[in-house]
């Protein structure tokens, strides 16, 4: 049992100082390929187990303590590799969740437009999207000028009911259903009868 215990360390022992080699101890190198990185965390995480296994096995053995004590700093500085890994995975995530979100130059100008028809205009976030999908831009890149136009749809109603007002007469359930038939939810309509004074 001895014998097949310390060859078992010794292994142990090489595979982790080729690792940390491989790896880097004080600084894990800048990967590029996120596939390498989880396969290297996958490495990390099954020589921490193989560790913590032997550690129970020599645990209540006071004549194997240096054996404990090598194990306990095998397992901390897997540790404190696999906790580099996944920083860097976690910032390879982010890198590529903002080049996903680059907009298109078809998404810049249907914002630009966006905020071209605001200035004069108001639109609730669905007549907008139809009037820029009239003037020729697709789904995504009209959705993409009204999401990120800027526009509060509550003021945008409270003034598009001023309007109605400024050029006919209308009950309250009257302007609310025509709020209502321009793209905008019902709290919407509300908000903007009620910021009119009705």
């Amino acid at each position: 049992m001895k014998k097949n215990l310390a060859k078992k360390i010794i292994t142990l022992t090489i595979f982790s100082f080729f690792f940390f080699m491989v790896t880097g101890f004080s600084d894990v190198r800048a990967e590029t390929d996120i596939d390498d990185l989880y396969s290297q965390k996958e490495r990390i995480e099954s020589l921490k187990q193989t560790a913590e296994s032997l550690f129970y096995v020599v645990e209540n053995d006071a004549t194997r303590e240096n054996i404990k004590i090598a194990l306990t700093n095998i397992i901390d500085t897997a540790e404190r590799i696999e906790e580099r890994i996944d920083n860097e995975i976690e910032c390879i995530i982010a890198i590529q969740e903002e080049e996903v979100d680059e907009p298109t130059l078809g998404e810049e100008n249907a914002l630009r437009s966006a905020q071209t028809y605001l200035d004069f205009s108001a639109f609730s976030y669905s007549g907008l999207v139809g009037q820029l999908e009239y003037e020729g831009f697709s789904n995504q890149e009209a959705e993409y000028g009204a999401d990120n136009c800027g526009a509060n749809w509550n003021e945008q109603a409270a003034k598009l009911a001023e309007t109605y007002l400024d050029i006919m007469s209308f009950s309250r359930s009257g302007l609310i259903e025509q709020l209502k038939y321009e793209g905008f939810t019902n709290s919407q309509a509300e908000y903007g009868v009620n910021a009119v004074g009705y």
